[in-house]
Protein backbone atom coordinates (compact mmCIF):
# COMPACT_ATOMS: atom_id res chain seq x y z
CA UNK A 1 0.00 0.00 0.00
CA UNK A 2 1.80 3.51 -0.89
CA UNK A 3 2.32 5.69 1.88
CA UNK A 4 0.15 8.66 3.59
CA UNK A 5 1.86 12.07 2.21
CA UNK A 6 2.00 15.57 3.53
CA UNK A 7 2.94 18.15 0.61
CA UNK A 8 4.00 21.81 1.27
CA UNK A 9 2.08 24.02 -1.22
CA UNK A 10 4.14 26.44 -1.05
CA UNK A 11 7.40 25.37 -0.41
CA UNK A 12 9.70 26.71 -3.73
CA UNK A 13 11.29 22.67 -3.10
CA UNK A 14 7.99 20.89 -3.39
CA UNK A 15 8.31 19.71 -0.02
CA UNK A 16 7.24 16.17 0.40
CA UNK A 17 6.90 14.36 3.56
CA UNK A 18 6.21 10.58 3.48
CA UNK A 19 4.16 9.51 6.80
CA UNK A 20 6.50 6.54 8.32
CA UNK A 21 3.43 3.99 8.67
CA UNK A 22 0.51 4.64 7.33
CA UNK A 23 -2.69 5.73 10.16
CA UNK A 24 -4.92 2.58 10.51
CA UNK A 25 -7.64 4.87 11.07
CA UNK A 26 -8.96 8.70 10.18
CA UNK A 27 -11.57 10.92 11.37
CA UNK A 28 -13.06 13.24 9.32
CA UNK A 29 -15.57 15.98 11.50
CA UNK A 30 -17.87 18.67 9.86
CA UNK A 31 -19.85 21.45 11.78
CA UNK A 32 -22.43 24.23 11.22
CA UNK A 33 -22.29 27.37 13.50
CA UNK A 34 -25.26 27.97 15.23
CA UNK A 35 -26.14 30.80 18.27
CA UNK A 36 -28.38 30.59 20.71
CA UNK A 37 -31.16 33.83 20.55
CA UNK A 38 -32.39 34.41 24.48
CA UNK A 39 -36.34 34.51 25.11
CA UNK A 40 -37.85 35.11 28.27
CA UNK A 41 -39.04 31.86 29.14
CA UNK A 42 -38.85 28.64 27.82
CA UNK A 43 -35.96 27.51 25.47
CA UNK A 44 -33.52 29.78 23.72
CA UNK A 45 -33.86 29.06 19.68
CA UNK A 46 -31.12 28.28 17.52
CA UNK A 47 -30.24 30.25 14.38
CA UNK A 48 -28.02 29.03 11.52
CA UNK A 49 -24.66 30.84 11.68
CA UNK A 50 -22.94 29.07 8.19
CA UNK A 51 -21.13 26.12 7.43
CA UNK A 52 -17.85 25.26 9.01
CA UNK A 53 -14.98 23.57 7.23
CA UNK A 54 -14.17 19.86 8.08
CA UNK A 55 -10.84 18.87 10.15
CA UNK A 56 -9.10 15.47 9.30
CA UNK A 57 -7.96 14.11 12.92
CA UNK A 58 -5.14 10.90 13.30
CA UNK A 59 -2.58 9.55 14.74
CA UNK A 60 0.60 9.15 12.76
CA UNK A 61 3.32 6.41 14.35
CA UNK A 62 7.49 6.52 14.22
CA UNK A 63 9.71 3.87 14.93
CA UNK A 64 13.31 4.29 14.47
CA UNK A 65 16.16 1.66 15.52
CA UNK A 66 19.79 2.75 16.49
CA UNK A 67 21.50 3.62 12.88
CA UNK A 68 24.49 1.69 13.52
CA UNK A 69 26.42 4.12 11.61
CA UNK A 70 24.53 4.41 8.61
CA UNK A 71 24.22 8.60 8.51
CA UNK A 72 21.31 8.23 5.88
CA UNK A 73 19.02 7.05 8.89
CA UNK A 74 18.61 9.40 12.01
CA UNK A 75 18.57 7.44 15.48
CA UNK A 76 16.52 10.16 16.76
CA UNK A 77 13.18 10.18 15.97
CA UNK A 78 12.32 13.89 16.83
CA UNK A 79 13.94 14.57 13.76
CA UNK A 80 11.09 12.98 11.66
CA UNK A 81 8.56 14.73 13.54
CA UNK A 82 10.26 18.06 13.43
CA UNK A 83 9.27 18.13 9.73
CA UNK A 84 6.08 18.06 10.73
CA UNK A 85 6.43 20.73 13.49
CA UNK A 86 8.03 23.05 11.33
CA UNK A 87 4.71 22.84 9.12
CA UNK A 88 2.86 25.01 11.65
CA UNK A 89 5.38 27.82 11.65
CA UNK A 90 4.30 31.10 9.83
CA UNK A 91 5.63 32.90 7.31
CA UNK A 92 4.62 34.93 4.42
CA UNK A 93 2.60 33.38 1.69
CA UNK A 94 0.28 33.81 -1.09
CA UNK A 95 0.74 35.29 -4.67
CA UNK A 96 2.61 38.56 -3.06
CA UNK A 97 3.84 36.73 0.32
CA UNK A 98 1.58 39.18 2.36
CA UNK A 99 -0.41 36.72 4.35
CA UNK A 100 1.46 36.19 7.55
CA UNK A 101 0.52 32.45 8.35
CA UNK A 102 1.80 28.88 8.07
CA UNK A 103 1.80 27.05 4.55
CA UNK A 104 -1.05 25.48 2.87
CA UNK A 105 -0.72 21.63 2.52
CA UNK A 106 -2.14 19.02 0.74
CA UNK A 107 -2.21 15.50 2.62
CA UNK A 108 -2.83 12.61 0.15
CA UNK A 109 -3.44 8.92 0.71
CA UNK A 110 -4.27 6.47 -1.96
CA UNK A 111 -7.28 8.55 -3.79
CA UNK A 112 -8.22 10.61 -0.75
CA UNK A 113 -6.70 14.32 -0.89
CA UNK A 114 -7.56 16.79 1.61
CA UNK A 115 -6.26 20.66 0.90
CA UNK A 116 -5.54 21.77 4.60
CA UNK A 117 -2.92 23.42 6.72
CA UNK A 118 -1.90 21.78 9.96
CA UNK A 119 -3.97 23.24 13.19
CA UNK A 120 -2.79 20.78 16.11
CA UNK A 121 0.26 18.42 16.41
CA UNK A 122 1.04 16.36 19.72
CA UNK A 123 3.78 14.67 20.01
CA UNK A 124 3.86 11.63 22.62
CA UNK A 125 7.48 10.25 22.76
CA UNK A 126 7.08 6.06 23.71
CA UNK A 127 10.45 4.73 23.90
CA UNK A 128 13.65 5.70 23.86
CA UNK A 129 17.61 4.26 23.43
CA UNK A 130 19.51 3.56 26.11
CA UNK A 131 20.92 7.45 25.63
CA UNK A 132 17.42 8.48 26.25
CA UNK A 133 17.41 9.54 22.55
CA UNK A 134 13.44 8.68 21.31
CA UNK A 135 12.74 6.59 19.26
CA UNK A 136 9.83 5.82 18.94
CA UNK A 137 6.52 7.88 19.44
CA UNK A 138 3.14 8.64 17.84
CA UNK A 139 1.96 12.31 16.59
CA UNK A 140 -1.89 12.81 16.67
CA UNK A 141 -2.65 15.76 13.94
CA UNK A 142 -5.69 17.69 12.98
CA UNK A 143 -5.74 19.20 9.55
CA UNK A 144 -7.99 22.03 8.78
CA UNK A 145 -9.67 22.07 5.69
CA UNK A 146 -8.84 25.32 3.25
CA UNK A 147 -9.77 26.18 -0.12
CA UNK A 148 -7.24 27.84 -1.66
CA UNK A 149 -6.99 28.69 -5.75
CA UNK A 150 -7.07 25.15 -7.84
CA UNK A 151 -8.23 23.31 -5.02
CA UNK A 152 -11.10 20.81 -5.50
CA UNK A 153 -14.67 22.29 -3.84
Amino acid sequence: MEKAVIKNLESDSNEEINVMFNPSEYQLVSYNSWYESPVSQGKPSLNYGGAGGRTLYMQLFYALEASGGDSESPADVSVEINKLQNLMEPGYYGDEKKEFRPPYLLFTWGSFTFNCVLKELSQRYTSFDETGVPTRAIVRVAFAEVFTKGSAV
